[in-house]
């Protein structure tokens, strides 16, 4: 009977028609679920916390309703979404990038509102959990950072800000199609989407004037930051945002790829100062995901005033990939797309035979070299130049067998690449004394028979008493995104939140 109750509730819960969005001053969707509350204590608890084990917050009047909630609402709450709402502009304006003064409007905007919430939360936060543990599971933190402009007039269907997004939503139409605007609808050019596409980036980093030292907030144990937030904090900024949340035991951060060479030299030398400074020793768990535009990258390329300007093929620096190979020595569960090159991180660790994994579980890395030498065509027709890049990947691999010998916990390790027309992953799995090797590739180009000794060889001394490796083809013609790349390739580790890859496919114009 109990069961049958449950599976009631979570049905009425789930329901579509049931806009349950935990936006704290959305009254019309609390008095939805607020009524199946009232029915018994039973079902209080139940959709209460559904109800509120979600609140979004972008407002000093809704930080200070947070605050006013009873003690019994208060306990449910598991995810606070801060979304820091910029300056909107009129739909004229989204044909102009932002100007330093927009720009200088937003930095207050952004600065105002993470001192308050975090001041609001260290003040009133002795109803939360004061120091994470297992029967509290702690809290997440999830920020995001845009204007509500940003998803009207020409980009209006581009961003899904709802509380729970929905991944298998279909696409309602095409994001550029503006039927209502003077170069929207059928006749619309794409290359000239470039400004106002550029305008949902901002200015340039948002240099948050945080004067010091946020108050600490220890009850939050997960920060949160979706692609769907294309302006980005400085690093510095970044950095004491993180120092306020000394407990945090896993951090999911996708941001986008600099536009500017210079800017990205910059971007990660700040990645590589926040690995080795910066996150907290109780860290369990890292996915960070750089995202990117193949076809908006091509166009900025071919409209640079200066060349090299833009870079169409990114080049992770080492330095990153070193420090990311130094700070994974006590984590449980990485996951870094884009941001690091798996050839580095390997090298690093091959370089430092006293380091072990104790704890390392799982391990997802891209290989972005080998997107230089697998972009289309056939591997025959390529020349001596992309069969050296065929042979540092194999190398990359040979060092991964030797690396996991001292991951004595690792159950699987993924490394991909991912893009317009090309895609590959090489997996290696060990689940009770049964190891497998899997290859997938587009265009189809085969393991060398010394890899898949190398692996074999490793997962025996690993204790598996069974090893197998399988070979798979992909179908090249559907790969329209590093998007269509990830569902093609089938990962089994998240490299991103499910909304987020949702929204790269449909950006793409697939389904």
């Amino acid at each position: 009977m109990a069961e049958l109750r449950l599976s009631i509730w979570e049905y009425v819960a789930d329901d579509p028609k049931t806009e349950w969005g935990a936006n704290i001053n959305h009254g019309g969707v609390k008095r939805r679920l607020s009524t199946y509350c009232l029915v018994a204590r039973e079902w209080h608890e139940f959709f209460a916390s559904r109800l509120f084990r979600k609140l979004t917050v972008s407002k000093d009047l809704e930080f200070m309703q947070l605050r006013q909630l009873s003690f019994n609402q208060k306990k449910f709450i598991k995810h606070i979404w801060l979304r820091i709402d910029l300056a909107m502009y009129p739909y004229e304006q989204c044909w102009e990038t932002e100007d330093a003064v927009w720009h200088g409007t937003n930095i207050g905007i952004a600065t105002g509102t993470l001192v308050e919430f975090f001041c609001q939360m260290a003040w009133h936060g002795s109803w939360l959990v004061s120091e994470p543990d297992e029967s509290s599971g702690g809290m997440t933190l999830e920020i995001s950072i845009h204007s509500p402009s940003d998803r009207q007039h020409h980009f209006r269907n581009l961003y899904d800000f709802d509380a729970e997004p929905d991944p298998t939503r279909p696409w309602l139409s095409d994001p550029f199609d503006a039927p209502d605007y003077p170069f929207g609808g059928a006749q619309y050019d794409r290359e000239n989407a470039i400004v106002p596409f550029l305008r949902l980036f901002g200015h340039s980093a948002l240099d948050v004037q945080l004067n010091g030292r946020l108050p600490v907030l220890r009850f939050i144990t997960r920060l949160v930051v979706r692609r769907q937030t294309r302006r980005r904090l400085t690093p510095p900024a970044a950095c004491l945002i993180l120092k306020a949340l000394p407990n945090l035991e896993e951090v999911a951060v996708e941001f986008w790829r600099e536009f500017s060479v210079f800017e990205q030299a910059r971007a990660d030398r700040g990645h590589k100062f926040i690995l080795d400074r910066v996150l907290p020793q109780s860290l369990k768990r890292l996915t960070l995901f750089e995202d990117f535009g193949e076809e908006l990258m091509d166009v900025l390329a071919e409209r640079s005033e200066h060349v090299g300007d833009v870079d169409t093929v990114r080049v992770a620096d080492p330095e990153v990939g070193k420090a990311l190979a130094k700070r994974s020595l006590k984590l449980e569960r990485v996951a870094v797309s884009f941001v690091v090159d798996a050839k580095d991180f390997f090298e690093e660790c091959v370089s430092h035979p006293e380091w072990a994994w104790t704890e390392l579980e799982s391990l997802s890395l891209t290989f972005g070299v080998l997107g230089f030498g697998l972009y289309r065509g056939t591997w025959q027709h390529y020349t001596p130049g992309h069969k050296r890049i065929y042979k540092r990947m194999n190398k990359m691999l040979l060092d991964a067998s030797a690396v996991v010998r001292r991951m004595p916990k690792l159950k699987i390790l993924e490394i991909w690449d991912g893009g317009e027309a090309r895609a590959s992953l090489f997996r290696y799995e060990l689940d009770n004394g049964t190891a497998a090797v899997t290859w997938k590739c587009a265009p189809q180009v085969e393991l060398q028979d010394e890899v898949v000794e190398a692996w074999e060889a490793a997962a025996r001394d690993m204790g598996a008493r069974e090893f197998t490796a399988v070979s798979r083809a992909l179908v090249q013609a559907l790969l329209w995104s590093h998007g269509h790349a990830i569902r093609q390739l089938g990962l089994k580790i998240p490299v991103l939140d499910a909304g987020s890859e949702a929204q790269i496919v449909r950006e793409h114009f697939g389904l």
